[in-house]
Order: C-alpha cells, then sequence, then structure tokens
C-alpha cells in the first residue's frame, strides 16, 4: 500500500438540497509533511463529530483504485488521505 496525498479541509457554509449547512468535505492537499495526531491530521476539522473524528475515526483513508465505481456529490472524495494497493 502506498500513500498518495495527506490532504486537510476547514468548515465551511454551503448551500445543499436548500439549507445552508456546515462541512469540512472539501479537503485540499497539504505540501510536505502532516502530521497524524490522536484526533485527527493537523489543519482537518471535523465539523459533525458524531460522525467523523475523534479517537475511533480520526483520518478517513480512500483508496485510489474505487475512484472510477463513485460519484461523489461534491466533486470529490471527502478524504485525508488517498492510499493505493499497488504498490
Amino acid at each position: 500500500m502506498r500513500l498518495l496525498s495527506v490532504s486537510v479541509g476547514t468548515p465551511r457554509t454551503i448551500l445543499h438540497s436548500g439549507e445552508e449547512v456546515s462541512t469540512a468535505i472539501f479537503k485540499f492537499p497539504v505540501s510536505g509533511s502532516a502530521m497524524a495526531r490522536r484526533l485527527g491530521i493537523d489543519g482537518d476539522i471535523q465539523v459533525n463529530q458524531q460522525a467523523h473524528g475523534g479517537p475511533d475515526k480520526p483520518v478517513l483513508a480512500f483508496p485510489i483504485e474505487s475512484y472510477d465505481f463513485y460519484e461523489f456529490e461534491f466533486g470529490q472524495p471527502p478524504s485525508n488521505t488517498v492510499i493505493s494497493a499497488r504498490t
């Protein structure tokens, strides 16, 4: 398995299904290294901490091999890391 990218996001308000909601689903690659800690990656915020984040799910990894099989609602995967099973 290879780590291809690390991304973080901060909250923003968007219009979704006619309602304003706060989300940090938009993630952007970090340049250089990023510190992964017990509660997540430095610089990344989880808005809905009941569904995301915390010590049991601090980072979401997404396999690049699955990109073609998913249609993302916001045009990108909401993941912190992109991995590849291929070496």
